[in-house]
């Protein structure tokens, strides 16, 4: 019996030469697809209006770096700082921000900006100026109006009781005019964990969950998301396919896999997620 193959058998037969490399693409494609459309949805879940706009922009798709022999890719919120004056300027966020000191820990021990890091939160226009920059790492977020009424108070007993010793270190009240020592030109990262978490949970805010539903969401979408993934049905089914080849990160951005469990360790554990 004569048996004939027709079609395009060299480039089956090269594409199963190189299949190992094709199925290592499809594995972390997988990984990066399931985070996107997590993402996505995420996205579609989550808070409108102008004080989650920035949040909902920062969410990115991150490979996660030092994880052997696995493909892992996360949904984080990459810090974008402001500056101090900026935020000043725009009165409606200036009358809801509060500001958190936090000192450098690779530059050692500076009693000064202990002294204001204990003093946290500080009312953004009553921050001081004269602060060390490389020093210190601000933080800021949007409270309520009962929270910024109890830090307003809290900070003018502080700053009453202990301004001889705040001067003395060189930290300064008021406008000031060289732009070095100004608090204005100083950078600050939003807190986009509380921001999440409070929407999330119902914290002082308006309660919309939108992290737990779209995981819940991924976990029953799992073979649709996948099966809908064009790259993936390319990479076992056609012959041309050489992407894998050619390198295989499909995030622009990455991630130190023990920095983003560190860092995200109280955010998970808050909305019970591993």
């Amino acid at each position: 019996m004569k048996m004939v193959l027709k079609g395009n058998w060299i480039g089956m037969r090269n594409m199963l030469r190189g299949y190992s490399g094709r199925l290592d693409f499809v594995r972390k494609r997988a990984a990066y697809s399931l985070s996107e459309a997590f993402k996505n949805k995420l996205t579609e879940l989550a808070p409108k209006g102008e004080e989650y706009e920035k949040y909902i922009k920062s969410l990115e798709v991150v490979q996660l770096r030092g994880i052997r022999d696995v493909s892992a890719f996360a949904v984080v919120s990459i810090d974008s700082t402001e500056k101090i004056g900026d935020i000043l300027a725009r009165t409606k966020e200036r009358d809801r921000t509060v500001v958190y000191v936090e000192g450098n820990a690779s530059i050692g021990q500076n009693v000064g900006i202990e002294l204001l890091s204990d003093a946290s939160p500080w009312p953004i226009d009553m921050l001081p100026s004269g602060i060390p920059r490389r020093d210190v790492r601000l933080i800021h977020k949007q409270v309520t109006d009962d929270e910024m009424e109890w830090a307003k108070q809290k900070t003018k007993a502080f700053i009453k009781e202990n301004k001889v010793s705040l001067l003395a270190f060189g930290f300064m009240f008021g406008k000031v005019k060289d732009p070095d020592k100004s608090v204005d030109g100083m950078e600050s990262m939003p807190d986009y964990a509380t921001l999440a978490l409070r929407a999330e949970l119902g914290v002082n805010a308006q309660q919309v969950p939108h992290w737990r539903p779209a995981i819940k969401w991924v976990r029953k979408n799992v073979m649709k998301i996948l099966e809908d993934d064009d790259e993936i049905k390319l990479a076992l089914r056609d012959p041309s396919f050489r992407r894998h080849t050619f390198g295989n990160n499909p995030a622009d951005k990455d991630m130190d896999a023990s920095s983003f469990d560190k860092s995200t360790k109280g955010f998970r554990s808050s909305i019970k997620i591993a």
